[in-house]
């Protein structure tokens, strides 16, 4: 295990292996399958699928994905919402890609540098949000389950053109000299100021090809915001003093099984891949707005 915590808050937490033989009891329950009609869908014997819901005997991929196409084939069903990923709207999600090794500090980021909002620990308002940003193939990533609220902290919400320059500035995309210096000014002063916690949309893996090709001036303001519509993003929260980090509780640490994080990847590759095409299509029907650079002129000395 990877987990090494030692502040009070994580003190309860527990730790969940989730598997897909869970998933597979579940859909038996709802549907009234048969072992004899369950052994047909995943092409296997009967004796094969006792084995799966009984004895906790892994379930093989290949099988686990004849069950997915039946279901969505047969009931239309939203497979990823209902089976794989648990709807928990009250808790806060912090995905890790190794585990949390140490104490949680203001600081924390995980070896990641140039980060949306700047140093701080990160939180996702959602159980899909943080599974599909760091699910992997080599079974180390965990996700947490977290208990956290506002009450008494100081905090900022970004939107619109503070987000922009904010992330910008965070990663490096605004020019130094003199002729931006007003705005490098404002956004150091953001980044400054004694905020416990900073909120907004996250930019995440799936836009940011997005967010890169606007930095670059490929894709103008309104083309940018055509694409993020696209992708229902959700909200992210960069916990960046004590005070924040002390006001959250884990609650559980999730483990995925191999075919929970085959799904979990083709889930956030369908989605890429998805916003890739509408990407192309947004730039055929659309080349009105501002690029990056005419934001950075218009505004530098404001």
């Amino acid at each position: 295990m990877l987990v090494f915590l030692k502040k009070d808050y994580n003190i309860n937490m527990k730790i969940v292996l989730l598997r897909f033989n869970d998933v597979l009891r579940s859909i038996r329950e709802k549907y009234n399958f048969s072992y004899e009609k369950l052994a047909d869908i995943l092409k296997c014997s009967i004796s094969t699928v006792r084995s799966y819901l009984i004895t906790n005997k892994n379930v093989d991929v290949n099988k686990a994905i004849s069950l997915k196409e039946y279901l969505e084939k047969t009931y239309h069903l939203d497979f990823y919402d209902e089976f794989i990923f648990l709807k928990r709207d009250e808790y806060y999600y912090h995905g890790s890609k190794r585990g949390i090794v140490g104490e949680i500090t203001h600081n924390y980021s995980n070896g990641r540098k140039n980060i949306d909002f700047g140093p701080g620990f990160y939180l996702g308002e959602t159980f899909k949000q943080s599974s599909t940003f760091v699910a992997g193939e080599d079974g180390q990533e965990r996700i947490y389950k977290i208990s956290f609220n506002l009450d008494g902290l100081k905090s900022k919400y970004l939107e619109g053109l503070d987000w922009i320059f904010f992330i910008g500035y965070n990663r490096g995309k605004i020019p130094q000299g003199n002729r931006y210096s007003k705005l490098i000014n404002k956004m150091k002063l953001l980044s400054s100021k004694d905020y416990d916690v900073i909120f907004g949309d996250i930019a995440d893996d799936k836009m940011a090809m997005n967010m890169e090709d606007f930095f670059s001036n490929r894709l103008t303001l309104e083309q940018l915001e055509k694409c993020l519509k696209q992708l229902d993003i959700g909200k992210q929260y960069c916990l960046r003093t004590q005070k924040a980090i002390d006001n959250l509780d884990i609650v559980e640490e999730y483990i995925l099984d191999d075919v929970f994080r085959h799904f979990v990847r083709e889930y956030a590759i369908n989605k890429r891949n998805a916003a890739v095409e509408e990407t192309l299509n947004v730039l055929k029907t659309t080349d009105s707005g501002l690029r990056f650079e005419d934001l950075l002129n218009k505004y530098a000395n404001e």
